[in-house]
């Protein structure tokens, strides 16, 4: 492996564009979907690797066991302004379990393996964007020319995106669960 686009290997904590799985919305996100669709439909797009959206449940389940997440349940306590910056600066310090760490390293050698001046793009690629009615267009982080080693911030970028006061101010007025986020990490290889 290491040509993006192709299928991953069964137990990977990283699905190619071109594995079954990137295709479910609630797996790859909306970005990640669409491209995955676009590539079996013979569409030149570009090429790359998902985070789904279970690389992430562990990071969500220690937010949830905060008095950061327990406050942010509480919409009268303080602005959404506040309680979500509480919740991006807590997940800011988050740290990748083993098993993370292991996906973005193995990420890193793949983007690196391309060539000496290889970059990639980091993208969020939520469950709930590029919807009938809800894009989310410009509400979650794109990192672009993200060299192998800056894979892993990249990644945390985009995570934390998704606890923005401006994504969860937008999922309220359409009617999405704010106390359910989720967020998968697209990182297509990028054409420099």
């Amino acid at each position: 492996m290491g040509l993006p686009g192709e299928p991953v290997a069964p137990g990977s904590q990283f699905l190619g564009l071109s594995d079954a799985e990137a295709l479910e919305v609630s797996v790859a996100g909306g970005k990640a979907a669409s491209l995955a669709r676009l590539l079996r439909a013979g569409f030149r797009v570009p090429q790359g690797f998902v985070l789904p959206t279970g690389f992430f449940v562990s990071w969500w389940e220690e937010l949830r066991d905060t008095e950061v997440w327990a406050r942010f349940l509480v919409a009268e306590a303080v602005s959404l302004e506040e309680r979500c910056g509480a919740l991006q600066a807590a997940a800011r310090r988050l740290r990748y379990s083993a098993e993370m760490q292991s996906a973005i390293d193995e990420l890193k050698r793949i983007v690196t393996s391309w060539g000496t001046d290889s970059t990639c793009a980091v993208r969020s690629s939520s469950p709930e964007e590029d919807r009938e009615g809800a894009s989310f267009a410009g509400g979650y982080v794109t990192v672009l020319g993200v060299a192998p080693g800056g894979i892993a911030s990249a990644v945390r970028d985009c995570f934390v995106s998704a606890l923005d006061a401006r994504i969860v101010a937008y999922k309220q007025q359409r009617g999405f669960d704010i106390h359910q986020p989720r967020i998968a990490v697209l990182v297509p290889v990028s054409y420099t």
